[in-house]
């Protein structure tokens, strides 16, 4: 009998579909958001009532082995004591109140999350590297108004390129009548804290007890591991770095503990604040999976002497990042465009582009 190995590392994109795929040695991390024609979370009667964020731009590693591995609540935990505001990659409003959280507040209505008027999210394959893009404009409605509009919006991108995921986001701006303490956040990872779980590293300090900080990511360049293993670039220019890591009550998806929750579980989370009821905020960061203290070390160091990445464009028509060891121009055009000011692509008609130094695709 004779078996041919296949080589399935590197990046998927999928037609008609509002998903990218970036596969490597032991680990897979997809991208995705919802348009108007895709939703991104389906929330029935009794099930899912706080799964709004699950794909609001999340950018997910998960890791060989089961679910916990991951930094998921194990299934015997009925998935309470987890933080329904802090979806890896996401851009979200965080709830301070689970019941506001529920459609309709209550533990019957039905939801589904779609965009008001935004169609444009998906990804670009080339050979191994791969680019994701979304434009959101969240929606509060089905049937009927099942929310208190935060008007979120953003725009993001992914560059996948030589086992790194380089993201960045703009145009991120809420507004509405709902509670002054719900701050506009772009969470980095949330991981159950079980007996196979790493040693979590903030800047090269491991943690292992109760700890929570924020640091000015605007003036320094910071660098994370997380329990599971995944590091965390955060570049200077960034918004604050909130990092926690200790015990955290939550209801369970069901909804029937809302007003008062009694699992916990411990847990180790990152997010970056952007504020209350914000407008134009944006932030970049290098995802690094499976990464090592050294490995990460290496990688900051290009990132801080700018020898790893360049954004060259960064505003609401036009993302552009240059990945500088393989000369690769990434695009995403939001809008349709002519005389682009950056690399090889000159115009645009409502796509997303990935370029090199090579060819175009």
């Amino acid at each position: 009998m004779l078996f041919r190995s296949v080589e399935y590392d590197g990046f998927y994109a999928f037609n008609y579909s509002p998903l990218g795929v970036y596969r490597g040695n032991g680990w897979v991390a997809t991208m995705r958001s919802p348009t108007t024609k895709f939703w991104g979370t389906e929330i029935y009667e009794n099930t899912n009532r706080f799964g709004r964020y699950q794909s609001y731009g999340s950018l997910e590693v998960m890791y060989d082995g089961d679910i916990t591995t991951s930094g998921y609540p194990a299934l015997e935990d009925n998935v309470g004591g987890w933080d329904w505001n802090v979806v890896p990659g996401t851009t979200t409003v965080h709830y301070t109140n689970w019941r506001d959280m529920m459609p309709a507040k209550n533990t019957t209505a039905r939801f589904a999350q779609y965009t008001v008027s935004k169609n444009f999210a998906g990804a670009l394959a080339w050979d191994k590297i791969g680019l994701f893009a979304a434009d959101f404009d969240q929606s509060d409605t089905w049937g009927s108004k099942r929310f208190t509009s935060t008007n979120l919006t953003y725009k993001k991108s992914v560059l996948a390129v030589d086992g790194l995921l380089i993201s960045i986001g703009s145009d991120i701006n809420t507004s509405g009548a709902y509670a002054d303490d719900m701050k506009t956040a772009t969470n980095l990872f949330q991981s159950v804290i079980y007996p196979n779980s790493l040693t979590m590293k903030v800047n090269g300090m491991a943690i292992s007890t109760t700890y929570q900080n924020t640091f000015n990511a605007g003036i320094n360049q910071l660098s994370l591991i997380s329990p599971t293993g995944t590091g965390y670039i955060i570049p200077r220019g960034n918004d604050l770095l909130e990092v926690q890591y200790g015990n955290q009550t939550a209801p369970v998806h069901t909804g029937a503990d809302v007003d008062a929750p009694t699992t916990s579980l411990t847990v180790a989370k990152a997010f970056l604040n952007h504020g209350v009821k914000t407008s134009g905020k944006s932030y970049q960061m290098v995802v690094v999976p499976a990464a090592t203290n050294e490995s990460l070390a290496g990688y900051a160091s290009q990132v801080s002497s700018g020898s790893l990445y360049e954004v060259l464009s960064f505003n609401s028509k036009l993302h552009s990042i240059y990945y500088k060891p393989q000369g690769v121009m990434a695009y995403s055009c939001f809008e349709p465009q002519d005389n682009i000011p950056v690399g090889l692509l000159k115009a645009d008609r409502k796509s997303t582009r990935l370029n090199s130094s090579h060819g175009k695709l």
